[in-house]
């Protein structure tokens, strides 16, 4: 059963831990403990904590009140704002055991977390669940504040304030540095050095005239964003104010199935800021994206002369004036991973019918374009069969063959009704089909059906 918070004496407490120090499960679970602890359990007990408000998913309150059946007004109360700091502190020389911290709460500020990353030296990573608003408070930035590197840095469902959406246009960006910050997430960030994983998954800006209700999105978190040259206008000014010494090495926006128009909104609006930032994209490896053409191809254009790894999603046909996705701007790939996903069973018309066909030709031209210094591949198609059977798998079959290719993996996830009763006869029958990629790679060309 669990139990949010149990007050012993120090001597249990002691015992307790100690019977517990197998019971990973139980440790990681415990975010605050008594100052009574054995000291042979600091490093594994206090390794990982977790800031959880309990006002997190509660209603925003309105203005003026609510009213009763009697017509008159009732106050209603704000959330107690939840102090992170007091939360965060730890137990005296605990702090330097702590590896991984993770919040989630209602509100935060780039203060409150700077003040977080002060009490816990060796902080390994970070994860952040909030809305995220500018800092009233001064930043200890200064000259003698180090940037913190981190190993990882997850923002999930976090909506960052931007004060100005409307920005005069600038011709040389150097007038922008030393300038006021008016993004939250800028803020952020600006208190990190070089962060090997960057997570993102539903971080997003606020809306315009409210920057409170988690129900207000501007109107550029949706498909259209790309295609919104004034929002991304904004965007890229407070980007050039982004420090030097942030800098990324692995971006992960891509381990969900759902297509981004399909959830109503994508990490394009964060992609695009990191892509004209000076510095965070000079020393980035591996970029992993479920984004929009537009977006993934400015992402390629940017950083792709220094990437290794790529994993994208095909979400949209390539225009002839496009030429490709971008592939052509990533010549030292040694891994790919190319996904093609799509809730559509059928064709409705033979508009739709063309439109696919054209979708399945751009999947197949991306493959076509890898670089030769690419060793290692995956293919991975989550849509009907229908669509499956419109693939050139013999062209395929040939194309791969000439590669020097070390390993490939190729990956069915039908739709549930599609699914076969014999996924293995699947995978038997697909490597007849490709022969010469059988010949060539023998057991090192995987075929997964789920």
């Amino acid at each position: 059963m669990p139990v949010r918070t149990v007050d012993l004496a120090g001597k249990l407490i002691e015992r307790i831990v100690t019977f517990l120090l197998g019971d990973k499960v139980s440790l990681s679970a415990c975010s605050r403990v008594c100052r009574h602890w054995n000291a042979s359990v600091k490093p594994i007990l206090f390794s990982s904590i977790q800031l959880v408000s309990d006002d997190r998913d509660a209603p925003v309150p309105k203005a003026g009140g609510q009213k009763k059946k009697g017509g008159k007004n009732t106050t209603v109360k704000k959330p107690k704002a939840f102090d992170i700091v007091k939360h965060a502190t730890p137990p005296t020389s605990v702090a330097q055991y702590v590896k991984d911290v993770d919040i989630v709460c209602r509100t935060v500020t780039p203060y409150d977390v700077s003040q977080v990353l002060l009490l816990f030296p060796s902080l390994e990573r970070l994860s952040l669940k909030a809305d995220i608003h500018r800092s009233k408070l001064k930043l200890p930035i200064s000259d003698r504040w180090v940037p913190r590197p981190l190993k990882e840095l997850r923002l999930t469902e976090l909506i960052f304030s931007m004060d100005d959406w409307e920005p005069k246009p600038v011709t040389d960006a150097s007038l922008l540095q030393g300038q006021p910050i008016q993004c939250a997430l800028v803020e952020l960030l600006n208190l990190f050095g070089t962060v090997d994983t960057l997570y993102l998954h539903d971080v997003f800006p606020s809306g315009r005239n409210d920057h409170s209700d988690r129900g207000s999105q501007c109107s550029c978190c949706y498909f259209t964003y790309p295609e919104r040259k004034k929002d991304r206008l904004a965007i890229w000014t407070e980007a050039q104010k982004l420090s030097d010494e942030f800098t990324l090495k692995r971006i992960l926006s891509s381990d969900h199935d759902s297509l981004f128009h399909f959830k109503g909104r994508g990490q394009d609006v964060v992609l695009d800021l990191l892509c004209r930032s000076p510095a965070a994209l000079s020393t980035l490896e591996t970029l992993e994206v479920n984004e929009s053409l537009t977006i993934t191809r400015e992402l390629l254009e940017a950083a792709g002369g220094n990437l290794k790894h790529l994993r994208f999603n095909v979400t949209q046909p390539v225009e002839k004036k496009q030429k490709d996705f971008g592939i052509s701007y990533c010549p030292n790939l040694v891994s790919a991973h190319v996904c093609y996903y799509t809730h559509m069973t059928g064709f409705s018309d033979a508009g739709m019918d063309t439109w696919y066909a054209r979708l399945v030709a751009t999947v197949q031209d991306s493959v076509k374009k890898l670089p030769v210094t690419l060793s290692r591949l995956t293919i991975e198609l989550r849509c009907s069969n229908a669509l499956i059977q419109k693939f050139d798998w013999a062209g395929m079959d040939q194309m791969l063959a000439e590669r020097d290719l070390e390993e490939c993996k190729v990956v069915f996830k039908y739709h549930a009704h599609e699914a076969p009763k014999s996924p293995e006869k699947v995978a038997v029958t697909f490597r007849k089909r490709m022969s010469r990629l059988v010949a060539k790679l023998g057991d090192n060309l995987r075929v997964e059906c789920c």
